[in-house]
Order: C-alpha cells, then structure tokens, then sequence
C-alpha cells in the first residue's frame, strides 16, 4: 500500500492485532467523518434491520443513513452503527436507533422517513419514533414521511402469498429436491449414472421467493431424468421388498427411505408438474426486473409508484374484466377483486409457455378437460391473491 514507505514496508501485523486497528484505529476515524457530513445535512433518511447475531446470541440491529453528500454532490448510504438486543418489540428498536445515535442526538432532528419492511412491530416503531420526534421538535402535528412498506418485499410476499394459494406446493418440492441430493456424491454420482444428466438442483430461498426464477427453471429441465432416476429407484425397492433382492444399491436404499424423496415422488406423478413450474417461473418472470431495477443504492424512491402501478395493471389485466381496468393510477389499489368483476376462469390469461406446457401433455391424452380447468382455477387464485397482498401497506 506504501511502496514510497520503509516504515510500512517493514510493518507485520497477526489477525488479531489487524482486527484491534480495524476496530479501535480506523472505524473511530470513518464514523468520525460521517457524522461530520451528516452535521450539514437537513434531511435524512434513517434504516435499519434486524438479524439474530449466531455468536452472541442476541438480535443484532444495523442502522444505516441515507443522505446528500455536499463534497461528492450525491447521495449516499452509509452504515453507522449496531445494537444488540433482547428482544425485538418496538421499545427495543427505538432504543437500538438512539443507541446508534448518541454520538449525536440531534440527528434525530433531521431524519424524514424511516425505511423499514413489512412487520407490525416496525410500523408501531414508526409510531413511537414520530411520537418521540414530536415532543423532540415541538411540533404537534409532525410526522415521518410515509411511503409505504419496502417495495421490495410487497413483491417478494405478493409473489409468495399467490403461489401458496394455488395449493401446488411448489416450494416443499423444489425444497426437497435440493436436499435430496446436497451433500450426498454417491446420491449424485447415481443420478448420473441413472440419468446420464449432470443437471442438479439449485437452493430454493424461502425468504426471496422471487429470486428462484433459476431455481424453477433448473427443475424443470431436470423432470424427464428425475422421473426415470425415481423409477429406478422404485424398481428397485419393489424388487426388494418382493424377492429379497440383495443387489440392491446401498444408496438407492437410503434414498427411498428418506422423506425428501417420498415427497418427489408424490409430486413427479402429477402430470401438471410442467404446467404448474412454467406458471411459477412465468409470473416471477413478470416481477423479477422491477426487483433487479430497486435493489440497488441509488434514490429510486420517485419512480417506485409508476413501476408498481404498471406491474399491478399488468396483472391486473390477466385476471379482471376490461370493463374495471380503465381506471387512474392512483386508484387501482381500489379496485374490488370480486367475482363479478373477474374472467370466467377458461379466459383466464396463463401466459404463452404455460399453454404450450399444457398442449405438449395434451398430445399424450392423458389430461381432462376437468384438470386443466382446475389448474387454470388455481391460477386465478394465485392473480387475485398477489394483487390483493401487494396492495397491502404497499407502496401503492
């Protein structure tokens, strides 16, 4: 770092004693620094989350500022501090910020909005905070700006409260699926064997349901293996339990013991399981680019309305009749998701992939018209259900 320096160039330092300069030496310094640039700010947007901390044991709350820098003439976003917490009610939160605020109290002077997610603690939170801002200002009638839950997670919850109401489980498959094999070569070096694929399962994320786009999509291409490697091991385990079969492999044993694979197996016989994957990764392919475009640090606040309210009217459209769809932006949180005011459920809009999913199995004659019209059923559910929970303390 100093070619020019004899001094640093003979400098030797352990771990711990780099960690002791990290953290009595330089975070002293940068924290020093930003509480300077915050001194001239008059607006500040102050965030904050909460984790459980794995070493102490305790809820760990980070807390972030959200500022205009004068110097580098844009906005920043900056982590100031943490508290460590017992417990997380909305008490314990508002002491955690003036905790990692103290340095100065004033600061609170200048916030204007809380940014935060969606639990009921952190909107009581904001309460007392406005509350606690009131008595600080001498003003009676103040409160924080409020623009809504985290855009983010009203997507997230939204996409996540649709399919839990379809009843596919989709989540407990791709779950399943991962685990069958994770950690475990002998399971994967059968597989191959089997199925001459070196496709596996990607991680489902039960928090960012959004983000298993690729989850989905990987699991959908490996459907005609999975269905000969599960037949296999079927064979198999009949054998087994009908002749004794002593050849059997050790590990294909296991595996069909295990509850990850009884669950693929229930689900694989679903002759809808493509149709149901490419719904799945057709509806979070129509909100995964507004997730790309916010989740980042830029100010994207002012444009947070326009792209909510075109991905709603979009999906609006798949399910409501038109009649109900010529509305203003600024009230289509209004709308009545009522019966009345939906398609019949055959004109439904599934989307493109999810027709040609359904015409491949058709060709093999194997589906009624009874289950297709169930299946487009459970699609309407999965529409009515994300608009009804994205427009829950969302931004909108």
């Amino acid at each position: 770092m100093f070619p020019d320096s004899q001094i640093a160039a003979k400098l030797e330092m352990g771990r711990t004693k780099l960690a002791y300069l990290i953290t009595f030496g330089l975070t002293p310094y940068f924290t020093n620094e930003i509480f300077k640039q915050l001194d001239v700010c008059s607006e500040i947007v102050i965030g904050f989350d909460e984790t459980l901390n794995k070493v102490s044991q305790r809820q760990q709350m980070d807390v972030s500022v959200r500022f205009w820098n004068e110097n580098k003439e844009q906005v920043e976003c900056r982590y100031i501090g943490s508290a460590f917490l017992d417990s997380s009610r909305a008490v314990d939160l508002l002491n955690g910020l003036k905790q990692c605020t103290e340095r100065k109290p004033a600061l609170l002077n200048n916030v204007i909005h809380l940014s935060m997610d969606g639990p009921n603690v952190n909107w009581r939170l904001m309460k007392d905070l406005c509350e606690e801002l009131r008595n600080l200002r001498g003003v009676p009638s103040f409160d924080l700006l409020n623009i809504g839950s985290c855009g983010l997670h009203a997507i997230h919850n939204a996409f996540k409260n649709g399919m839990k109401h379809t009843e596919w489980n989709i989540d407990e498959f791709l779950t399943s699926l991962y685990y069958l094999f994770k950690d475990f070569p002998l399971r994967r070096a059968d597989y191959k064997e089997t199925t001459g694929s070196n496709l596996f399962p990607l991680k489902f994320c039960p928090i960012r349901w959004v983000e298993n786009l690729n989850v989905a999509e990987r699991a959908s291409k490996m459907i005609p293996y999975l269905k000969v490697y599960v037949a296999a091991v079927k064979n198999q385990r009949d054998k087994k339990l009908k002749e004794g079969h002593h050849s059997f492999k050790r590990s294909f044993a296991a595996v069909a013991q295990s509850r990850p694979f009884a669950l693929i197996e229930k689900t694989i016989s679903d002759e809808m399981l493509s149709p149901k994957l490419a719904f799945f990764i057709s509806s979070a392919g129509c909100v995964e680019p507004f997730l790309r475009e916010f989740q980042c640090d830029a100010p994207m606040a002012p444009f947070l309305f326009d792209e909510l309210s075109s991905i709603t009217h979009s999906i609006m459209s798949k399910v409501l009749k038109s009649e109900y769809l010529n509305v203003k932006a600024k009230a289509i949180t209004n709308i009545e998701l009522k019966d009345n005011n939906t398609l019949p459920t055959s004109q439904v809009d599934i989307g493109f992939g999810v027709k040609a999913a359904i015409k491949t199995i058709m060709t093999s004659g194997k589906i009624s018209e009874k289950v297709i019209l169930q299946f487009k059923n459970d699609c309407k559910a999965y529409y009515i259900a994300f608009l009804t929970k994205n427009c829950d303390r969302s931004p909108l």
